[in-house]
């Protein structure tokens, strides 16, 4: 009875988390319905909640030393491999070579979809003005007031395709051919980049803005749009937008703009200037 209590427990917390339940993408939660897949037959909730006490969180427990994690008693092997396997997937190493650890370099690192710095690379207090070279420096505005136009993305597209080999495009060139004045440029150019269409600093396409350019100029798609959000809200460069679409939209009720901005103001509250 208690083995068929368990496993009817088992099938309803997978259930809650394809239904994408609120309260099954807590750390300790996603924790616990991970462990059941190694785990047989023992409830895997007392585990979960002493290895994030640990560790301090899933992210910790999944990249911890195979040997510390040996230690946990209630962790055998295949509840070891498999953390490090979940852990190993989601760094998006390709090999096992690459598991060794980086070599240091002076210029910084281009970050992950959806990987969050703050916690290990920018200070609590520490502004984007004052951040190393190094640091990922963090966008708090991507258009500078302007919305964005696709009309007006289209001819900055047009015209980047147009001169595809280029290496580097100048603003002034774009604003002289497209028409349109150097604000909105520098504003397209950034809601580009962060789209993941544009090349910073260089104007040029990327590999996806070309796709989009050669076929789907004026986003008619929804499939482009999709993308295009993705890139988006997966860049943690991307402040606002970042923060709304991963953290907000999941651990809030609706709101309107003013209170949107009063959550994003308090919860950065000490982090930036005024």
């Amino acid at each position: 009875m208690a083995d068929q209590g368990q496993a009817e427990y088992r099938k309803i917390l997978r259930e809650r988390f394809l239904a994408a339940e609120t309260e099954t993408r807590s750390d300790e939660t996603l924790l616990e319905l991970l462990l059941t897949f190694a785990v047989i037959r023992i409830d895997t909730k007392p585990l979960a909640q002493k290895l994030i006490k640990i560790f301090g969180s899933l992210s910790q427990v999944l990249s911890a030393a195979p040997a510390d994690l040996n230690k946990i008693k209630g962790l055998g092997q295949a509840s070891v491999t498999l953390l490090k396997m979940v852990n190993f997937i989601r760094s998006g190493i390709e090999s096992p070579e690459k598991m060794r650890p980086p070599v240091k370099r002076a210029v910084a690192t281009q970050q992950k979809l959806f990987e969050d710095p703050t916690d290990h690379e920018l200070s609590k207090h520490q502004t984007p003005a004052s951040s190393p070279v190094n640091a990922t420096q963090r966008k708090l505005q991507v258009s500078n007031g302007y919305l964005l136009e696709f009309d007006q993305l289209a001819r900055i597209l047009h015209y980047l395709l147009e001169h595809r080999n280029a290496r580097k495009i100048s603003r002034k060139v774009l604003q002289e051919d497209t028409g349109l004045a150097d604000r909105q440029v520098e504003s397209l150019i950034s809601m580009g980049s962060a789209m993941g269409l544009i090349k910073p600093r260089l104007q040029v396409l990327t590999p996806t803005g070309r796709l989009i350019a050669e076929h789907d100029i004026f986003f008619e798609k929804k499939g482009t749009l999709e993308w295009c959000h993705y890139v988006g809200a997966g860049s943690c460069r991307n402040l606002i937008w970042f923060e709304i679409f991963n953290r907000l939209l999941h651990e809030t009720s609706p709101m309107m703009q003013e209170e949107w901005n009063e959550r994003i103001r308090r919860d950065l509250s000490g982090q930036y200037s005024k």
